[in-house]
């Protein structure tokens, strides 16, 4: 009777660390896919970033285009206006 005891408390106790490790495992893969979640996330919102920026840098050459061909129209404006007086 003795090693029947023995040997159920030692069936019981290898059922018993299985099941926290199948748990264990179970959690380390919840983790890592909230993990790949995050940096698929992290991802896109860098390259949501990463294009308002460059549609900023677009807008900020036509502006200074835009300013830089109005500074020489007035150069030049002010150059014929010299010549005449």
């Amino acid at each position: 009777m003795e090693a029947s005891l023995w040997e159920r408390t030692s069936q019981n106790v290898s059922e018993h660390s299985e099941d926290r490790l199948e748990n264990l495992e179970q959690l380390l893969e919840l983790k890592q896919r909230h993990e790949e979640q995050r940096r698929k996330e992290n991802l896109e919102a860098s390259l949501r970033r990463a294009e308002i920026e460059e549609r900023y840098a677009a807008e900020d050459r036509v502006l200074i285009k835009m300013l830089t061909s109005r500074k020489k129209a007035q150069e030049v404006k002010m150059g014929i206006q010299d010549t005449a007086t």
